[in-house]
């Protein structure tokens, strides 16, 4: 009885709820129909029942549009970060190509403007230079200094032949002297060299654009006087004419008498005898400005004329001579009248030469930049082409 009771007492929800062979909705419908009081009030939970079985794909499928999203975000900035290392690479080449340029206009311009400077320096001279050439030639003064440099003024010599040179035709060229006549340059770019430039290297030197090179073969001790020769005499000589360049020689004199100027042209004559020569032997007479020698009580005479035997001496053996001085040797300590068959070799550290008498050579620094020369280098230029004599 007890059983039966209970069975008859359930619910057709209960029931059916274990029916698995019929729609399992179906009697959710009925139960509505039976019971429409109870469902009225729940439209919430009504919406929700409706609702739920929607919302579990919707989100799936929301979820995988934002990781798609993701990795779409994570491969363009990546790809971003590709090419903003790529741009920044280029542009620090560019950069460096950049910098590399503006460091070689710099440069230009630096040189440019010292050439500027250099030219500009010669105008404001050439008036004055020129008055001086033209007061040389009208019987006017030449002003020099004396040993303890006092101004004096010396006559203008009419039987000393004047230079023909016309300094609007020099120019300089990154500190070289050069003179142009008619667009074309006449002159010839030398150096002269010692011991005191240790070891050159020729071949580098004529690549610079050297021509000639006048090379001291030795001197007379100024305290001693004795006749040495240049510890690089011969390495220089041997290397300037290996290398194709023409070459000279000069000898430093502290000659006191005609029979020591004889015996210095000897020495030069016995160790230029192996080699060929296309420039003159040269004799250089000039003070010792910073001590006492042994030539400073000599008299103007005594100088013209131990200059004359040295030159003599080598013209009788076939060879060209020249005389080297500065300019207020040449004026205070020579008779010029009687030196006018030999070849000048001028040396003035000055932008345009104010010596009024005929020169060949003209040394015009002795600050000068050679490749293939460690150090500084007097340079020169000369107006005649000695090896077409």
């Amino acid at each position: 009885m007890e059983r039966k009771s209970t069975e008859e007492n359930q619910t057709p929800f209960k029931k059916r709820s274990w029916d698995m062979e019929e729609d399992p909705f179906e009697f959710i419908e009925e139960e509505e129909k039976e019971e429409p009081k109870e469902r009225r009030g729940g439209k919430k939970a009504e919406k929700e029942r409706k609702v739920a079985p929607v919302k579990v794909p919707n989100r799936r499928k929301s979820g995988q549009t934002k990781n798609q999203i993701i990795v779409f975000e994570s491969v363009v900035i990546l790809v971003l970060a590709v090419i903003l290392i790529i741009s920044t690479i280029f542009q620090s080449r560019s950069m460096k190509k950049a910098m590399e340029a503006i460091a070689d206009l710099t440069k230009q311009g630096t040189t440019l403007n010292d050439e500027i400077m250099t030219l500009n320096r010669d105008v404001e001279n050439l008036k004055y230079f020129q008055e001086s050439y033209l007061a040389a030639n009208s019987g006017e003064t030449i002003l020099t200094y004396d040993s303890d440099g006092n101004e004096i003024r010396l006559p203008i010599l009419p039987n000393v032949p004047k230079h023909p040179y016309d300094w609007t035709c020099l120019q300089s060229l990154y500190g070289r002297k050069n003179y142009i006549i008619s667009g074309q340059r006449v002159s010839k770019q030398g150096i002269d060299v010692s011991s005191f430039q240790g070891v050159i290297d020729w071949q580098r030197v004529r690549d610079d654009g050297i021509e000639f090179v006048i090379i001291r073969l030795g001197y007379r001790g100024y305290g001693t006087g004795r006749i040495m020769l240049d510890d690089y005499f011969e390495a220089n000589i041997q290397g300037a004419l290996d290398a194709g360049l023409d070459v000279g020689v000069y000898f430093f004199s502290q000659a006191v008498s005609e029979e020591e100027a004889v015996e210095e042209a000897q020495f030069v004559l016995e160790h230029i005898r192996n080699y060929r020569l296309t420039y003159p032997i040269i004799y250089d007479a000039e003070e010792i400005p910073s001590d006492t020698a042994r030539t400073d009580g000599l008299t103007v005479h005594q100088l013209t004329d131990n200059a004359i035997a040295f030159c003599e001496y080598v013209e009788a053996a076939g060879y060209s001579s020249m005389i080297y001085s500065n300019k207020r040797w040449l004026l205070t300590k020579l008779d010029l009248e009687r030196l006018t068959d030999y070849d000048v070799w001028f040396a003035g550290y000055i932008n345009i030469p104010e010596y009024p008498y005929d020169f060949k050579m003209w040394q015009y620094t002795e600050s000068g930049k050679v490749d293939g020369i460690e150090g500084n280098v007097d340079m020169n230029i000369s107006f005649m082409d000695y090896r077409s004599q």
